[in-house]
């Protein structure tokens, strides 16, 4: 299984702090992951299911999802499907190495952690994942500036005007 390390042995995150969502059913797991998270500096919220975390992805941003791939509430794939929507990156963690659906996002390119894994496989995995996104002169991610822009403001309203946000590199980072 996972297991919880020392401060002494815990690995330092290499990328600004992250919100992370982290989706787990197996309490245990939950709740060591996400004390490692945090050890490092990540801010994580931590849920049990796929309804709450997709719940969350409605209301909240975040700058990377870590989800079990088989699980209650829809399971990985419709949390992921509502991240990558959102344009959050995900990181899927199993303990059913051998199955279909796992062999299937691998080859999709999909990040795939096998448990058990280290804090490190891990972190190693949700850098990688979110070095992967266009990043902000000060490093925080344009999606998460503009989240707060657009909260900041009240949101986009009721309008059929299509709308269409650009990051520096010209990639549609945003379309309403």
């Amino acid at each position: 299984g996972v297991r919880l390390l020392s401060r002494e042995s815990r690995p330092a995150a290499s990328v600004a702090p992250l919100e992370i969502l982290l989706t787990e059913d197996e309490e245990s797991i939950r709740v060591t992951l996400a004390d490692d998270l945090v050890a490092v500096g990540h801010r994580v919220t931590a849920v049990k299911d796929g309804s709450e975390a997709r719940e969350l992805l409605e209301k909240r941003v975040f700058d990377v999802l870590i989800t079990d791939i088989r699980m209650p509430g829809g399971g990985g794939a419709a949390v992921a499907e509502a991240s990558t929507q959102a344009g959050i990156p995900v990181v899927f963690i199993t303990g059913y190495a051998e199955s279909g659906s796992v062999q299937t996002y691998i080859e999709a390119g999909a990040p795939v952690v096998r448990k058990p894994f280290t804090p490190k496989q891990l972190l190693d995995a949700v850098e990688v994942e979110y070095s992967r996104l266009p990043v902000a002169r000060d490093g925080s991610l344009w999606m998460r500036d503009l989240a707060e822009v657009v909260q900041s403001v009240g949101g986009f309203g009721d309008t059929d005007e299509v709308l269409v946000i650009e990051n520096p590199t010209g990639d549609a980072v945003l379309r309403k």
